[in-house]
């Protein structure tokens, strides 16, 4: 196994820029998740790193080793696809080690690995079967398989979980996590679903137009995101973002508040006046009699353990509360909710955090 590290990495087509200057180092062992929204480049910067992208600019190291000359096949790295790619003729059990077939891998050793790699999956009972008779889990973990036979430095994993139902992707996270615990390995994620990201991440690259916005562990993101971007796409449900204007004597003001609102971030030099947006956690609203958000409620979805509350505020803001326990709230009902002034995060008018 080894780390992996970017320096000023570019990709462009023609005059087309996608991948804008990426840095990044990532150590042996990490789990590191690339997320962002459709088209922000990180399939594109995995390919890169996989040798299936060439590289315009910049410097790809695995290692000690410079690789961006290196072929595919020779960099140490395995790959899972979205799809599976298994061959529907073959059993699992060829399906797995093909590549070493290919390779020219002695058979007594080849089958050493195929049933070490079985073993770690718990799929040793599914090595006569053929790919048709087999969940959509069962073959992604084949695919996962013949990744783990080739023994790689880097495991690369592009969305390999989109094409699955959502109560078993969350049993497949469950079974990434123990395998990274299990090999002790360095891999690499791609998703664009940030809660996939903030379950398997040792740390989180996001991602937006081929620009890093922000790197760190997932509850550095959620607890200080560096911008609008970070802020708006990392959390479930996401952070409400309110348009204000502060004031002399630290406050901020708006259309969507009941009352001036004091925060203890703005007690130092301001101007009065400032455009500034107001960030609140839909975890972090509960319900305030004397709260600075009030309005009418839109839409209700009840959890069993939480209960959702979107409300439309004056100015025509709308919020999300995620209020705990089975509330007995109606949709049209008015209600006023609160927080806590330190769970408030504040965004400059160029969207940097404050």
């Amino acid at each position: 196994m080894a780390g992996l590290t970017l320096r000023s990495v570019h990709k462009a087509y023609g005059d087309v820029p996608v991948i804008k200057g990426v840095d990044l180092d990532i150590e042996h062992g990490q789990f590191v998740v690339f997320v962002g929204p459709s088209g922000c480049g990180k399939s594109t910067l995995l390919r890169m790193i996989a040798g299936l992208e060439d590289i315009t600019d910049g410097e790809i190291r695995i290692g000690d080793r410079v690789v961006n000359e290196v072929e595919p096949r020779d960099r140490g790295v395995a790959m899972v696809f979205q799809s599976y790619a298994l061959y529907p003729h073959m059993s699992v059990y060829d399906n797995v080690g093909f590549g070493l077939k290919l390779a020219g891998t002695r058979k007594e050793i080849r089958d050493a690995k195929i049933r070490a790699a079985a073993k770690v999956l718990q799929m040793e009972h599914l090595l006569d079967r053929k790919p048709g008779q087999l969940s959509g889990g069962q073959r992604q973990r084949v695919a996962i398989g013949r990744a783990i036979v080739r023994e790689p430095d880097v495991f690369l994993f592009d969305e390999p979980l989109s094409n699955l139902d959502a109560a078993l992707r969350g049993d497949m996270r469950m079974e990434l996590a123990r395998l990274h615990s299990d090999l002790d390995a360095t891999m690499i994620y791609v998703t664009h679903d940030q809660v996939e990201a903030m379950t398997l991440a040792d740390k989180i690259v996001v991602l937006d137009g081929g620009v890093v916005q922000q790197v760190g562990s997932p509850l550095e993101l959620y607890n200080k995101p560096a911008n609008l971007f970070v802020a708006g796409f990392i959390g479930s449900p996401k952070m409400n973002l309110i348009s204000v204007t502060s004031q002399a004597g630290g406050t901020v003001v708006s259309p969507a508040l009941a009352a001036p609102l004091p925060l203890p971030a703005l007690q130092h030099d301001l101007s009065a006046e400032a455009k500034l947006t107001l960030g609140i956690r839909p975890h972090d609203l509960a319900l305030a009699p004397d709260g600075p958000l009030k309005g009418q409620v839109r839409l209700i979805e009840r959890l069993g353990n939480e209960t959702i509350v979107r409300v439309m505020l004056p100015g025509n803001t709308e919020i999300t509360a995620a209020l705990p326990g089975q509330d007995r709230i109606e949709t049209g009902e008015t209600i006023t909710l609160g927080f806590k002034a330190e769970s408030a995060h504040l965004f400059c008018e160029d969207g940097a955090r404050f």
